[in-house]
């Protein structure tokens, strides 16, 4: 029960410092020389071509949302997603952070064109001042920590002792167990042999 409590306490204060962060849009542009939407085309239902907007973020991308083509094309620190001609917005989903919603329009972009590339950067930021850890925050956090793995290690070494215990009790249980059968074949063999 207490290793139990301990892993759940240190996985806990190693996700504390990623719960607090959120995606937001740093830049949004067209890309006028990047003829990649032209190069590399993808085609939507009616056989027209789409637009590719470029996301220039760390995480991976799990889901877009919206009218998209396909599916995302990881490329290491940057994403490429195709959408139809007129795309306005979008919903990006991400393995480590929230959601991110985008309104193009809201970025100076209309609406995304086809055979046209986008540059959408993103960049995190802290959600809300009460996730902002000093320094001395965090490395009472890591003494915390380290103290918590110094207790599973003395814990894992009780638990290697009581282990060994059991199996020398296991041994005695064996051999009293045999102990026992060679008495009981020995009185069975005095039985036999009294009228």
């Amino acid at each position: 029960m207490k290793i139990r409590q301990l892993i759940v306490i240190v996985l806990f204060l190693a996700t504390i410092s990623a719960t607090g962060q959120k995606l937001s849009v740093e830049s949004l542009r067209i890309a006028e020389n990047d003829l990649t939407a032209r190069t590399e085309p993808r085609l939507d239902a009616n056989k027209q071509p789409c637009a590719l907007l470029k996301v220039q973020v760390r995480d991976q991308i799990t889901e877009a949302q919206g009218n998209v083509v396909g599916t995302v094309i990881d490329k290491g620190g940057e994403k490429w997603i195709y959408f139809t001609d007129g795309t306005k917005q979008t919903n990006l989903l991400f393995r480590n952070y929230p959601p991110l919603s985008i309104y193009f329009p809201d970025h100076g972009i209309a609406a995304l064109h086809s055979k046209s590339t986008y540059v959408l950067t993103v960049n995190s930021e802290m959600m809300d001042d009460e996730y902002k850890y000093s320094q001395n925050d965090i490395d009472a956090l890591n003494g915390q920590i380290n103290d918590l793995r110094i207790r599973l290690n003395g814990l894992q070494g009780d638990l290697d002792a009581s282990n060994a215990r059991n199996a020398q009790l296991q041994r005695d249980l064996n051999a009293a167990n045999a102990r026992n059968e060679q008495l009981q074949r020995d009185l069975d063999s005095v039985r036999k042999t009294k009228p």
